[in-house]
């Protein structure tokens, strides 16, 4: 498996592992994530490991799905999980993937998913910074370029409502999270955004101890995306902040 510069694409060859079998696995586990929390962030750095899988939004029926269809042909998600489980564990025997709450929910009515995913480990990343999260959603919507990797399709115009509702989105898909963990007395680590940039070697580690793994040394050098952040980030929050009386 190669760890290029670019990965814009994670769903061909290049980023397979060794063929695995799946009924050896000894231990898996699911970034939780909500839009804009940095969980691509999370899963390049759990990738540049070699040893948590290449954890990667596989559910994701917009793209991933259709781009593993178009490799193998499979007939249902089932035989997408075997497919993921043979070619992106890693060779200590560990599979990871990433789902938003409306991927896990697609999971949940397509197969069994406590059969498919026995003793699953859950991380969930969120932000700390509600408003640049929002912000950050409404600009990624409007030009659908979701990470540095894109070139952005249109421009972002500033939208207040939008905003707000970006916010809406984003607390309605942790507090969906956080139930889920609650109603089925489910243990899980937090990771926030802000923690994973500062001091991502520390976060990495708290990760894969989680998940049984001794940790290994990683580096944001290594990483091929950036932050968005710019002045147009910072335009709006001004703009906000003039609109937005308390």
């Amino acid at each position: 498996m190669k760890l290029g510069a670019k990965m814009a694409s994670t769903n061909g060859p290049d980023h397979d592992y060794p063929i695995y079998d799946p009924r050896k696995l000894k231990a898996m586990y699911m970034v939780c994530s909500a839009p804009r929390t940095g969980s691509t962030l999370l899963c390049r750095l759990l990738q540049q490991t070699l040893k948590m899988g290449f954890p990667s939004e596989y559910f994701n029926q917009s793209n991933h799905v259709k781009e593993w269809q178009a490799r193998f042909a499979f007939n249902d998600i089932d035989e997408l999980v075997d497919l993921l489980k043979q070619r992106r564990t890693s060779p200590n025997g560990v599979f990871g993937f990433k789902a938003h709450l409306d991927q896990f929910n697609f999971l949940r009515k397509s197969l069994d998913f406590e059969e498919s995913f026995p003793r699953l480990k859950f991380i969930l990343i969120q932000r700390r910074d509600l408003l640049l999260q929002a912000i950050s959603l409404s600009r990624a919507q409007q030009t659908n370029a979701w990470s540095t990797l894109r070139t952005p399709t249109k421009s972002a115009r500033f939208d207040l409502k939008h905003i707000e509702e970006c916010c809406d989105v984003i607390q309605s898909q942790v507090s969906g999270w956080k139930k889920l963990f609650a109603f089925f007395g489910l243990e899980y680590v937090e990771v926030y955004y802000e923690d994973l940039c500062s001091s991502p070697q520390e976060i990495i580690d708290d990760c894969m101890r989680f998940v049984g793994v001794e940790p290994v040394p990683v580096s944001m050098d290594e990483v091929d995306i950036g932050v968005q952040r710019d002045e147009q980030t910072d335009l709006w929050i001004q703009n906000i902040r003039q609109q937005v009386k308390i």
